[in-house]
């Protein structure tokens, strides 16, 4: 088997993928669309600015003016609360990203240089930094020489899953790394209707080499997806998914998975039109059932299991992991293992069944 050809036959596979306007579209466009609309939905749009969450304790006149200079603020959409418990469950439950506290005794504090005020926030999801600065540069500009402290508050999670544009950014990464692979499949199919893969095996090219080609034009589809949809998430929605490491290793092997079903499709399915209208349905399916829709950990306990039926659920309780809980590859090393198990059953198959396809 020669490399080389094996790798040829790959690049061939991404080239035809890139070619075509409608598939550069769902590659690159439709995710980060997807991802940037749920992200906003959860958090208000941007003319809003941050939902963040406001307690005045009986501060006095200078700190409802710190109150009101947060409230003009483009970057806030203020809530207020009646009580500093009130405004920490609200930050636990994720209705606001932090919030401010301004106690009683803050004018005070200002006369003798001590005053305060809290920012909460929740460890498992950062506060944005253009919220944080709003807040800082609030209460320094009521004085020339800043004499103002701002104590950072945490408070813990009720939720176990990520906020912001974190969660649909992992869920699109994993629904569309398996759609586009499945898509894949009816290349695969064309190019044994057409007769390229006989017109392969007519040069000196083995069937060992050819099948590998086309397996590994599979993988190359979802990895560039996969990584691409990555990359973009943190670069363009500041989506911080914790150990990158470890986040690399999970869309790789969530790779694997793609590919083997892909090439299993690819290998059994007649023509590429049942592939087309056979790809979409299937990776929604499976991506309502595994958390790319809505976390699972809104569900109940029967269709919690259910959804662990899929790849795509253990896929996406590792990230989880991994950007809520600062988990790294020893932690979610269960998940990758689930993960390695489905490829290492229906690899050996869908190659075996692409043997038979080619020399068929």
């Amino acid at each position: 088997m020669s490399a080389r050809k094996v790798l040829l036959i790959a690049r061939l596979s991404l080239r035809r993928l890139l070619a075509r306007p409608t598939d550069l579209f769902f590659v690159f466009a439709l995710p980060l669309l997807i991802t940037l609309v749920i992200g906003f939905s959860v958090f208000g749009s941007v003319d809003r600015g941050y939902k963040v969450g406001i307690v005045d304790e009986g501060s006095g006149p200078r700190g409802q003016a710190l109150i009101a200079d947060l409230e003009r603020s483009p970057a806030i959409d203020p809530i207020r609360y009646g009580d500093g418990d009130e405004l920490r469950k609200a930050v636990r439950r994720g209705y606001v990203v932090a919030g401010v506290v301004v106690p009683a005794g803050y004018d005070a504090g200002l006369r003798d240089g001590t005053a305060s005020v809290t920012f909460v926030s929740d460890p498992a999801r950062s506060a944005p930094v253009s919220v944080r600065s709003t807040v800082s540069a609030a209460v320094q500009s009521q004085f020339a020489a800043p004499r103002v402290a701002v104590d950072a508050e945490t408070v813990a999670s009720t939720r176990s899953i990520p906020g912001g544009f974190s969660y649909p950014a992992a869920a699109n990464l994993i629904l569309f790394t398996f759609i586009t692979a499945m898509a894949g499949a009816a290349a695969l199919i064309e190019q044994r209707t057409l007769g390229i893969a006989r017109r392969m095996l007519a040069t000196p090219t083995s069937v060992a080499t050819v099948v590998a080609g086309q397996a590994a034009g599979r993988l190359a589809i979802a990895l560039f997806q996969g990584l691409l949809i990555l990359v973009a998430g943190a670069l363009v929605f500041g989506v911080n998914y914790g150990d990158l490491g470890a986040a690399v290793v999970l869309v790789v092997v969530f790779a694997l998975v793609a590919t083997s079903v892909s090439t299993l499709a690819g290998s059994v399915l007649k023509n590429s039109e049942q592939a087309r209208a056979f790809a979409p349905p299937l990776g929604i399916a499976l991506g309502m059932l595994g958390g790319c829709m809505w976390p699972l950990e809104i569900v109940g306990p029967t269709m919690k299991t259910i959804g662990h039926l899929t790849p795509h659920a253990w896929a996406m309780d590792a990230f989880v992991a991994l950007m809520a809980r600062g988990a790294d590859l020893a932690a979610i090393a269960p998940q990758v293992l689930v993960l390695l198990a489905y490829s290492a059953v229906l690899l050996p198959i869908a190659v075996w069944r692409l043997r038979v396809a080619v020399t068929g």
